[in-house]
């Protein structure tokens, strides 16, 4: 876990979400983002990947969990980031507190790029090995799941699934697996162009030439409440 907000990346040396060691700009990792619908603001629960400058901002670190505290106006928000140890998944889960006097929606945005395979093999061959994972949506789950078809008879599949979930009452979900059409031409994780005005995402699913997994839901939070959102990660071989 980094403070940039990365978290479940390997189990062992099989990587589930793509990552790279960069301590200079470290712009690799699982991020959240939040968007409030009526200003159009866009930032993250964590610093990266948006850099936005906070009002407030503390992460502390424990045995069992990370926690990034962040005040931006009257929104505070808590991501709370945990590594199961006896399943191969992690949770995220985010506690957005309205201290205004007024509802505020908030639109909130999953990604992480799929790996699915050794640390070493996408290092060496990143674009090959994009080439065998195929996603679907699962949408009474409001989850999306990545497969990596084998590429020999002995070999098995090997299964990811990212899924939403919340106590409160959210507006239907969205969601994209096509890094290009998330990210957008010329543009980074920064400011991607998934965000670009009311830009809903395009649904792309299948075998996909970049892979991702992305969630996307609307919370409406009442004046002086709080709100919770959780997105899940988790490997499979079935």
């Amino acid at each position: 876990l980094a403070h940039t907000g990365i978290g479940f990346s390997q189990c062992g040396d099989f990587a589930i979400s793509r990552w790279r060691a960069d301590q200079a700009r470290e712009p690799w990792g699982q991020f959240l983002y939040l968007r409030n619908t009526k200003t159009g603001r866009v930032w993250s629960p964590t610093f990266q990947p948006t850099c936005v400058l906070p009002d407030s901002y503390e992460v502390i670190y424990s045995i069992d969990k990370a926690d990034f505290h962040r005040i931006d106006g009257e929104l505070e928000t808590l991501l709370e980031v945990v590594v199961s140890p006896e399943n191969q998944a992690e949770s995220r889960q985010l506690k957005l507190t309205n201290h205004s006097d007024e509802t505020i929606e908030i639109e909130v945005t999953s990604y992480l790029e799929i790996a699915l395979v050794s640390q070493a093999a996408d290092v060496a061959h990143p674009a090959f090995q994009k080439l065998f994972i195929e996603t679907e949506y699962i949408a009474e789950e409001a989850a999306l799941l990545a497969k990596r078809r084998p590429r020999e008879a002995k070999q098995d599949p090997q299964w990811a699934v990212h899924v939403l979930s919340t106590t409160g009452e959210y507006s239907t979900v969205e969601y994209e697996t096509d890094r290009a059409a998330f990210i957008g031409r010329n543009r980074s994780l920064k400011s991607p162009a998934a965000f670009d005005g009311d830009s809903a995402f395009q649904g792309t699913l299948g075998a996909v030439l970049d892979p991702i997994l992305a969630l996307r839901t609307r919370i409406a939070i009442p004046a002086a409440q709080s709100a919770m959102i959780a997105f899940s990660t988790a490997f499979a071989k079935t």
